[in-house]
């Protein structure tokens, strides 16, 4: 590959990254040729259409036929760029354009952030996770603390410590502090419902106002 394609590969992958994560330009960045960087190297060079785009040479076909693409770009249309199924598409989008980096590029340093691309299913999860404990149905040995939180199992400082990742405070990057301001869900029922015993009669009741809580923050994201 050479340099030409090769960087128009990786401010596509960037761009890519930024629709699955959230973190586009608001009014500029959009599911599109004008802002692909591929599109804009590749789509009207050549005697062919799309001739040397590295979508093309893997799919044999133009316009990102045959391609996660087509399937983020129909879900944008429906759902809109930060509803969680557009962004799970785009995450799809974005493995596979990772996945035409020449072999000996496939260690570089994308500037992504995984983690970011994991908190709308670890919202999700742990808004099922709250839900079982409302409706008292929770899974065998689940119980209420970080270590069957999909948010805490991304950033406790417990998990962060044990993955061998560093943080500058505590809970950074996880949407409940990020909303809060606060670690460890304080400003949150949280604190309340776990200081209770499962078998109280108010713990349903506050185990219900978190839940709300996660369903409104998940809210707020589709919103941004």
């Amino acid at each position: 590959m050479d340099t030409k394609t090769l960087k128009a590969l990786q401010l596509s992958i960037d761009h890519w990254a930024r629709l699955a994560t959230g973190t586009y330009t608001q009014g500029y960045e959009h599911v599109g040729s004008k802002c692909c960087a591929l599109c804009t190297a590749f789509f009207h060079t050549g005697s062919e259409m799309c001739e040397g785009c590295p979508v093309r040479d893997k799919t044999g076909k133009s316009v990102c036929v045959d391609s996660p693409y087509s399937t983020a770009a129909r879900t944008a249309d429906i759902h809109g760029l930060d509803s969680l199924s557009f962004r799970a598409a785009a995450r799809d989008e974005l493995k596979f354009l990772k996945s035409l980096l020449p072999i000996n590029e496939k260690a570089l340093k994308i500037p992504v952030n995984e983690k970011a691309l994991k908190i709308p299913d670890a919202l999700e999860d742990s808004i099922e996770h709250w839900g079982r404990f409302v409706t008292n149905t929770p899974n065998e040995g689940e119980y209420i603390g970080y270590r069957d939180c999909p948010l805490c199992q991304l950033f406790h400082p417990v998990f962060v410590k044990e993955n061998g990742e560093e943080q500058e405070s505590d809970c950074d990057g996880c949407p409940i502090k990020e909303d809060t301001g606060a670690s460890y869900c304080a400003s949150t029922p949280y604190n309340k419902v776990f200081n209770l015993s499962e078998r109280e009669e108010d713990f349903r009741e506050e185990a219900l106002k978190m839940l709300i809580y996660l369903e409104s923050l998940r809210d707020k994201s589709k919103m941004k």
